[in-house]
């Protein structure tokens, strides 16, 4: 695997820009400008960003139309379902709907599809709970942008349906009161990709207003809107790195049942919680209620008032989790098998894997694995249930700026159903039809990358001597958090480190070393997640006292009371200079 430093256009503008922010140190310098933060009044915004600086939620095309209708049905106590989604963001969205609601005397009731008996989408299953709660609205997030058959069933029900989707149009016109969606026909809304609970957010902002009362009050929310940022894979920049910073600060503080009782069963420091303890530990465990049993879990959770209740729900969210990795772990090896079948063919350029056995809710998260794994596009099939092996149905990851909604429109004559975004998308299709899929989705996958070879590499941000990390870099690091998607955490090439101390983790899972710096007295530690394996790379340069060359990110390490800043390893390899 090639390692490859990330090119900068004009390079003179590190000098530049390090000059104009108090010669702020090059590595740091080189990972903002990659990160299009390029000049002073663009690293003004970057680092002092604040609500004020959120665009204004009226932009929404049908927004007041939405606030307005849901003030009618609180001043005239109506009933009013939510519907959501299964995932974080789903779930997160409706949470919040629901709380705003209930938190004005309004009798509620909601809806979430079960994903292996419904999959995603607004089902008319949904509009008959509805009509058995005599509900006269129903509020539909993070899904229904495309749903037209159910949105008519609706309308014939004579129920009011006001629609806060961020999912693209598929040239859908859903009958509703109102649509909010900054991707639909004709919206303004600078932002295009921000999550549906943060939609829900700004349109309850407006609803505040509409009812005569402040939208700040709304900003007791954005601890759910930063979960479900993070979880859904928004840009961390610009509007959104604003609310995950303002939502984080909520959750280090929050006393809500069910958010501390999440935030302990993942083992995070609620106080120090990060957008990754947000990504890798409660997102994950969110979405194991809708991934493996039922999203209602979860949503229970968020909406938990007793202490008691909230330490049970999170219990049995933390053990569906571990059932997902015991799942996950046991489809990798066969997945990388048939993927690098596949690759050995004709059809190279996204993978198309499939699989009766595997579980229908972990192939999003092994989707996401292949792609990391075999640096392409992968799509995850399994049988629907109940279909008798005739139709199949899964997730589709991508890589770098591969667009695979477009790839999967170019494709869907082949496809019964399919919908989401650019990265992340859904499919169902005949079983037979699967050999044509993977022709024609690799066919629209080489249209869009041309004569682009892919192969895999690592890319990484600036070369760092660790013995500039201590004091002001430490500091400043830290201010470009949260990290997340489009303002990634830096990744450092820092080279001819000497380990002094080499052990392993976890059974041979994990690596542990103590590295110093030829050039001065600096030693840190240094952590491998599964780099077990290259543990006699490790081990030779410790006892033959030579060095190694790290790509590694520069973290801050909480155990037991204590506080240090380690080095966590994505590869290494023997230095050769």
């Amino acid at each position: 695997m090639r390692w490859i430093e990330r090119p900068i256009e004009n390079p003179t503008n590190v000098q530049v820009l390090s000059d104009a922010l108090n010669s702020l140190p090059e590595p740091l310098t080189r990972f903002l400008i990659l990160r299009g933060v390029d000049s002073l009044d663009a690293a003004r915004g970057y680092f002092r960003a604040t609500k004020e600086d959120l665009h204004d939620p009226h932009l929404l095309a049908d927004v007041d139309l939405a606030a307005g209708r849901i003030a009618r049905a609180i001043t005239e106590k109506e009933n009013v379902l939510v519907y959501g989604d299964f995932d974080a963001d789903g779930v997160t969205s409706t949470a919040l709907v629901l709380q705003f609601l209930k938190s004005h005397g309004i009798t509620t009731a909601s809806y979430i599809p079960h994903r292996q008996k419904e999959n995603h989408g607004f089902h008319t299953s949904g509009v008959e709970l509805a009509r058995a709660k005599e509900c006269s609205l129903i509020i539909v997030v993070d899904c229904g942008t495309n749903d037209e058959e159910t949105a008519r069933q609706a309308n014939k029900a004579g129920i009011d349906l006001v629609i806060c989707d961020h999912h693209e149009n598929e040239d859908k016109h859903p009958i509703c009161h109102a649509h909010v969606n900054p991707n639909r026909r004709g919206c303004t809304y600078p932002v295009k990709e921000i999550s549906a609970c943060a939609l829900a957010y700004k349109m309850i902002q407006v609803t505040f207003e509409a009812l005569g009362k402040p939208a700040h009050l709304a900003d007791q929310y954005l601890d759910l809107v930063a979960i479900s940022t993070v979880c859904d894979i928004m840009p961390l920049v610009g509007e959104n790195r604003v609310l995950v910073r303002e939502g984080l600060n909520l959750l280090r503080t929050s006393e809500h049942p069910g958010l501390t009782t999440l935030v302990s069963v993942s083992k995070c420091n609620q106080e120090h919680l990060t957008a990754t303890d947000i990504g890798m530990q409660l997102g994950p465990r969110l979405n194991a209620a809708g991934r493996l049993a039922h999203a209602d879990q979860a949503l229970a959770l968020l909406m938990v008032d007793a202490e008691d209740e909230a330490q049970k729900l999170a219990k049995q969210l933390d053990e569906l989790n571990v059932s997902r990795k015991t799942l996950a772990a046991e489809l990798r090896p066969v997945a990388s098998k048939l993927a690098r079948t596949q690759l050995a063919g004709e059809h190279t350029s996204a993978l198309v894997l499939y699989h009766p056995d595997w579980h229908p809710g972990i192939l999003g998260s092994a989707a996401s694995q292949m792609v990391r794994e075999f640096a392409r596009p992968a799509v995850m099939l399994t049988d629907v249930p109940n279909s008798d092996g005739e139709e199949i149905f899964g997730s589709v990851r991508t890589w770098g700026d591969i667009h695979m909604l477009k790839a999967l429109t170019g494709c869907q004559d082949l496809l019964t159903r399919f919908g989401g975004h650019a990265k992340a998308a859904g499919l169902t299709l005949k079983k037979e039809d699967l050999p044509l899929l993977r022709a024609q989705l690799n066919t629209e996958v080489l249209s869009q990358i041309g004569d682009q070879k892919i192969e895999t590499s690592l890319e990484y941000d600036a070369r760092l001597p660790m013995e500039m990390i201590p004091g002001k870099f430490e500091r400043i690091l830290k201010l470009c958090q949260p990290f997340g998607k489009e303002n990634e955490a830096p990744l450092f090439l820092m080279e001819n480190l000497h380990p002094t101390s080499v052990r392993l983790l976890r059974g041979g899972h994990h690596l542990k070393m103590k590295l110093r710096s030829p050039d001065s007295s600096t030693v840190m530690d240094a952590i491998g997640f599964h780099q077990g394996q290259h543990y006699t790379v490790a081990e030779e340069a410790h006892v033959q006292q030579t060095g190694l060359d790290l790509l590694c990110y520069v973290e801050e390490n909480r155990w037991n009371g204590r506080v240090t800043t380690q080095l966590r390893i994505e590869a290494f390899r023997a230095n050769t200079n």
